[in-house]
């Protein structure tokens, strides 16, 4: 994602979840942004909306 448009810290609280290639649902772009930022990472949107939940094997 493009995160330059994005100040640290300052999300806005806007529900639009994305899901990341880690399999975890953030709230928005924004959110998961800032937590590339904050441990260095390199997370990608895998799709819009929530992570689908994990199958039960």
């Amino acid at each position: 994602p493009d995160c330059k448009p994005y100040p640290p810290k300052l999300c806005p609280m806007i529900h639009k979840p994305v899901c990341g290639s880690d399999g975890k649902t953030y709230g928005n772009e924004c959110l998961l942004c800032a937590a590339n930022k904050t441990s260095n990472t390199k997370i990608l949107i895998v799709k819009q909306g929530e992570c689908d939940p994990p199958r039960q094997v």
